[in-house]
């Protein structure tokens, strides 16, 4: 994933934040993930990561945030879900959770996919 820093404020974002190309070739905030230009856009306009941003490293994470967790399941695709899993909660939360809850809920009429973390309380929300 190639990361991007803004040289220069915009109306909505200030200089200096950090945004990442999504897998749908979108540009996004790294705080937030607000997407500030779609894809078809840099595609057509390729100049404006030039112009308004430089190349940076991916920046360092806490390793014990949901976001973190979901970022290691996607990038583990060839490893069976409950083994990736189990391989994140044993290198980044010393083994302690080993499973997931998953249920379905039924909300207002709509249907809705829930998951329950087991590891909740050890993960904490992304800053």
């Amino acid at each position: 994933m190639k990361y991007y820093q803004l040289t220069k404020d915009l109306p909505t974002f200030k200089k200096g934040q950090i945004f990442y190309i999504n897998q749908f070739g979108s540009l996004v905030s790294n705080e937030g993930n607000i997407v500030a230009y779609v894809g078809s856009t840099i595609a057509k306009f390729p100049n404006i990561l030039g112009d308004w941003f430089v190349e940076v490293p991916e920046p360092e994470r806490d390793k014990n945030t949901k976001y973190a967790f979901v970022e290691y399941l996607s990038s583990h695709k060839d490893e069976r879900f409950f083994q990736a899993v189990r391989n994140f909660a044993r290198k980044y939360l010393d083994g302690t959770a080993n499973f997931i809850v998953a249920s379905d809920s039924f909300a207002e009429g709509s249907f809705i996919d829930t998951f329950h973390w087991e590891c909740d309380d050890m993960l904490k929300e992304e800053e």
